[in-house]
């Protein structure tokens, strides 16, 4: 549990360095494998994140307000 009142700077970069790092080299491999190597499957359309996007939020929301 962490309990001061600001963050520090150090603190947010120990936690989370290794999940940046991740999903920087994940998102650059696709782009390169989509741009470069032509692979037009790796494309993913709109519509399906949208939903789960909003379907996430309203969840989050909702559980956020009856707590």
């Amino acid at each position: 549990m962490y309990i001061r009142r600001r963050v520090r700077l150090n603190f947010e970069l120990l936690e989370a360095w290794m999940p940046v790092v991740i999903v920087t080299v994940w998102s650059t491999a696709v782009v390169c494998l989509h741009t470069i190597a032509g692979l037009e499957w790796l494309a993913t359309p709109v519509l399906p994140v949208t939903l789960v996007g909003i379907a996430v939020s309203l969840y989050v929301g909702f559980r956020s307000t009856s707590a």
